[in-house]
């Protein structure tokens, strides 16, 4: 299952900033949200797909590779 952050939006809407916007925009298309709170920069999510060991960034973003590598070693 895809993980998306509060960038996530169908194409052409604007970027949501609460979780919120983001089940309305998905609302039946079965998602799950993982709500960190509050963002503290403003630029665009990390969208990453993860497979079994690696870690492969799909859009750079606030959240660095070496981040992500810290917390899934």
């Amino acid at each position: 299952m895809p993980i998306a952050a509060p960038s996530a939006n169908k194409f052409g809407h604007v970027s949501p900033s609460k979780p919120e916007h983001v089940l309305a925009d998905f609302k039946d298309d079965g998602v799950s949200i993982l709500d960190g709170g509050a963002c503290s920069f403003g630029i665009e999510s990390t969208v990453v797909k993860i497979e079994k060991n690696s870690i492969i960034i799909l859009r750079k973003g606030g959240v660095s590779e070496s981040m992500l590598k810290s917390v899934v070693s």
